[in-house]
């Protein structure tokens, strides 16, 4: 690592600082210098800022504008100063009904999904502030439950092409999705959302009732 990335400190301590800096500003920095931007997009370092306690957990809101066809992905830091909003950069553009789509994190990756036919997934990588394209699900929903447990996606109920309620979960790191037992038949299909309890409880919300799903082994 350069001694001047930041002048008259030496790597080791510009680098702790940096690592101190909150995530509502590693935009700006990116626009400081070549170095600070291969910084902030660089998986060590946001590795590191989580081996060292300095990870921030953020508030996603979407907000759909109706006139404009428009899909907003709003974030919010609670622990920052500035107590502002933040949009994020456009999503893919697609079809935004009400319970077509559904978002949820894992790690630094926000994933957007069901645009379009219902099938699709986008994924936004906070470190480097973009856009991509995931494999999409293995069939179109719509008022389906979602949740992030594990280190994967799981999306329960809502599919249009079959009654059954089945279930299919995504691995990030093969980029594929896998299908799963379905839930005992219940009376609708419309789920309504879903809770994570335990870190792998899904706790289902649907009209009527409650279904609570755990992972297997646990």
């Amino acid at each position: 690592m350069a001694t001047t990335i930041i002048p008259g400190l030496d790597s080791d301590a510009a680098y702790q600082c940096l690592l101190r800096v909150s995530l509502s500003s590693h935009g700006q920095m990116r626009k400081m210098s070549r170095a600070w931007r291969d910084l902030v997009s660089s998986a060590k370092f946001y590795d590191d800022r989580a081996a060292q306690g300095l990870d921030e957990e953020w508030l996603v809101a979407t907000v759909i504008l109706r006139q404009e066809d428009e899909l907003l992905i709003m974030t919010f830091n609670p622990s920052s100063s500035k107590k502002a909003w933040m949009v994020l950069p456009p999503p893919p553009r697609g079809f935004y009904a009400t319970g077509g789509f559904d978002c949820r994190a894992l790690g630094s990756k926000l994933y957007l999904l069901g645009l379009g036919q219902g099938k699709s997934l986008s994924v936004f990588d906070s470190h480097t502030n973009r856009w991509s394209t995931a494999a999409p699900m293995l069939c179109p929903r719509f008022f389906y439950a979602s949740a992030a447990m594990e280190g994967q996606l799981y999306v329960v109920g809502g599919n249009r092409e079959r009654q059954e309620q089945d279930a299919e979960t995504y691995n990030p790191l093969e980029d594929r999705w896998y299908p799963l037992p379905p839930l005992p038949p219940h009376g609708t299909m419309a789920f309504r959302n879903a809770l994570v309890v335990d870190g792998y409880k899904m706790v289902i919300l649907r009209a009527g009732s409650i279904t609570v799903w755990q992972l297997v082994g646990k």
